[in-house]
């Protein structure tokens, strides 16, 4: 992780970018420098807040846990010391504890992972353990299987947890073809590493969960371009996801045109094209488009070079690339002021860096143009906000 740490503007703010993050407004109070490595306790001692619970305020100072602490804080402070698995189990249907409370000695503990599920997990611990109840041998529990699979694909429960299509697809791929190496990340070749078995119902499920999910996203409802790169660099592996670029890029695409009223999707390298992609493609067929138009460089002015060129009013100007940002005759940022001047005074530029870089398209000093560095699931939500105009 990377962080770009500009100066404190005239409020005392200090704008920071963090590779797959975006972070504003952090205030740096006078005589306090702030640090990496914040606490709870850091932060309730520098806040002085009002009305805290006082057994909840003695647990974040101390550590200490008394009879009046939360069901939740007593459970996990009973779990931290429990000695055997049977104890852990015991504890877990007690007080219902999320997986994140056990003590990661009993990560490997199949009986304390059934019963983290039956207990009730959240959608999004669900989604993401996939891989981990796998390996444990779980779906060989051909019924388990099979309510496992019908959780995951429950159409209330992803809407209930909020869940995002990336989500849905990162754990879908993961679970089908493997983790990516880390070992490589840098390379444009993803290699990846697989050490369980596949269920067809569970890969069903996360797979029909892809879709259900994009009733979750909240659309923009602006004119939006987008400029899908298809380089053949698109094939290495994401920041923050095991997906590659040309993965997240067709995922975000399908979004786009499935929940956007007035989108429009094409590929660009050094040409700008049609792909194709409609809303009634599958991520296969997506991808198949991308993959096929593959071809040249990246030229990440094309998008606004095109909507000039064809009069077309465009609200907000989207880029999904890697990490590449070459550019032609004109930087992009150039082409996005000349194009306000002609039609949209107020167009907005999102570029999604992908992949992860120290890279700059958008001008920082510019409000309505803002780069996306590294990808996760929160990524697609911040990129409509930023559309929108709600931030």
């Amino acid at each position: 992780m990377g962080t770009n740490k500009g100066q404190p503007d005239e409020m005392g703010f200090v704008r920071k970018r963090v590779f797959g993050t975006m972070l504003f407004n952090c205030k740096e109070p006078k005589g306090i420098i702030m640090k990496a490595t914040w606490t709870h306790r850091d932060m309730l001692r520098l806040s002085h807040p009002k009305n805290v619970n006082p057994s909840i305020a003695k647990f974040i100072l101390t550590g200490e846990v008394d009879e009046n602490a939360p069901a939740l804080i007593q459970g996990f402070n009973k779990v931290q010391n429990a000695k055997t698995e049977d104890e852990v189990v015991a504890i877990v249907k007690e007080y219902g504890l999320p997986w994140e409370t056990i003590p990661t000695q009993w990560h490997k503990s199949l009986k304390v992972w059934r019963t983290l599920f039956e207990a009730g997990m959240g959608q999004t611990a669900l989604v993401r353990n996939t891989v981990r109840f796998a390996r444990l041998g779980a779906f060989n529990d051909l019924k388990f299987a099979a309510e496992y699979a019908n959780k995951l694909a429950n159409p209330e429960a992803i809407y209930k947890g909020k869940m995002h299509p990336i989500q849905y697809l990162n754990a879908a791929v993961v679970f089908e073809t493997g983790q990516i190496s880390r070992d490589n990340i840098y390379s444009w070749r993803v290699s990846r590493i697989k050490n369980w078995e596949i269920n067809g119902k569970v890969l069903k499920a996360l797979q029909e969960g892809f879709y259900v999910a994009f009733k979750n996203v909240e659309p923009a409802n602006k004119r939006i371009l987008v400029g899908l790169d298809v380089s053949g660099s698109m094939s290495q592996s994401a920041m923050g996801l095991d997906l590659s670029c040309a993965q997240v890029g067709a995922a975000v695409a399908m979004q786009l045109v499935r929940t956007e009223p007035y989108a429009e999707i094409r590929g660009f390298s050094n040409e700008f094209v049609d792909l194709g992609i409609t809303e009634n493609d599958t991520l296969g067929t997506a991808m198949r488009k991308v993959q096929k138009s593959n071809f040249g460089g990246t030229d990440c002015a094309l998008p606004m070079l095109y909507a000039k060129k064809k009069n077309m009013e465009i609200d907000t100007f989207v880029t999904i690339t890697d990490s590449e940002t070459w550019f032609g005759n004109i930087h992009p940022h150039q082409a996005l002021k000349q194009y306000r001047k002609e039609f949209v005074s107020d167009a907005r530029m999102a570029v999604l860096g992908v992949a992860g870089s120290e890279f700059t398209v958008a001008d920082s000093a510019d409000k309505g143009a803002m780069d996306f560095v590294g990808f996760d699931s929160n990524a697609p939500k911040v990129l409509a906000d930023f559309a929108a105009g709600r931030l």
